[in-house]
């Protein structure tokens, strides 16, 4: 079923979007399942390659990959019987752009139980699902922004990207089809959208702050057998680093706390006093007994301080804001 609305500036209307046959959202149901499994594979697998125990690493890929398909499947039961293979929505364009919204009555319910049921259950995994659920109902983009438009007469959609990935799928139908490809087209010239758009990707550059992440925690998980540092404190920089890059740049200031944390453990470690085993009654500070490979580590390690630091300094400072704030912004 399909509503029209009739407004002075804006064209509106309401559609069921198909779910399981439709393959851009089946398709990025399964990337972004698949990419947070090999993303949690891939950070644990780094903190045991780092431990030595090569063993457990295809037992994790193992986990992650089971849990992540057992997740898609559990995704397309539910689109087929919770919401019967069809999703209510609300499109409107006008001329300050377009926006999509859920208006689908089961969605809205569903994410909101599913954000009380994590709040009230205490799993922080539901909770944030739910919210991110609950956040994504209402999207829009801007004229003002850079991005393209990707025309399927087939499929009845209109594709909204930028320079590197989907931005949002306008969903039509067949009778408003032709005006909402005009309408799109007109506006894109008028305000000069696509010209906006970077000659060149920048998702090599979000991967290469990724490598470097990754790179600056390396010795930072060493750390934690060599030096007695919690596991907890690389584990969270590798964590709020990404988030760093990805999400919002404002987790740089959590990166640099972290960074100051794990100095002072390291200072706390060299400058405390041990007694001597081999004369009673003698004592040393540790550092005084710290072998070359030992200072190599800590060299090391320092160096990958600063480059988090780096990483969050400019985050925090808005240079780097992060992908999400970034493409908010545009």
């Amino acid at each position: 079923m399909t509503k029209h609305h009739a407004a002075a500036d804006s064209l509106v209307w309401e559609v069921e979007v198909p779910l399981l046959n439709n393959r851009m959202i089946t398709g990025a149901l399964v990337k972004v399942f698949a990419l947070s499994a090999a993303i949690g594979a891939s950070i644990l697998s780094l903190v045991f390659l780092t431990r030595g125990e090569y063993q457990s690493i295809a037992m994790i890929w193992l986990a992650f990959g089971a849990v992540g398909l057992g997740l898609i499947l559990l995704s397309l039961l539910i689109m087929l019987l919770v919401f019967g293979n069809r999703m209510h929505c609300r499109i409107r364009i006008d001329s300050r752009g377009v926006v999509f919204e859920i208006i689908d009555r089961r969605a809205r319910s569903g994410n909101r139980l599913l954000l009380l049921l994590g709040l009230l259950s205490g799993r922080p995994q539901a909770a944030g699902v739910g919210m991110i659920a609950a956040a994504d109902e209402v999207r829009s983009l801007s004229w003002s922004g850079a991005f393209r438009a990707e025309y399927q007469p087939d499929r009845l959609a209109v594709v909204l990207r930028n320079s590197w990935r989907r931005l949002l799928i306008v969903h039509a139908t067949a009778d408003n089809y032709p005006a909402v490809a005009a309408r799109i087209r007109a506006e894109l010239a008028a305000h000069g959208t696509e010209a906006r758009l970077p000659t060149r990707s920048p998702l090599r550059g979000y991967l290469l702050q990724s490598a470097w992440v990754v790179l600056a925690c390396v010795p930072l998980f060493v750390l934690v057998e060599e030096f007695d540092v919690s596991l907890m404190l690389p584990l969270l920089q590798l964590c709020f680093g990404l988030a760093t890059v990805w999400l919002i740049g404002l987790f740089g200031y959590v990166l640099m706390a972290l960074d100051l944390v794990i100095l002072g453990v390291l200072l706390a470690g060299a400058l405390s006093v041990r007694e001597s085993w081999l004369h009673r009654g003698e004592f040393y500070a540790s550092w005084t007994v710290y072998s070359d490979a030992d200072w190599a580590l800590l060299a090391l390690s320092v160096a990958g301080i600063v480059v988090l630091a780096v990483i969050g300094w400019r985050g925090a400072r808005g240079r780097a804001p992060g992908v999400l704030i970034a493409e908010t912004q545009e």
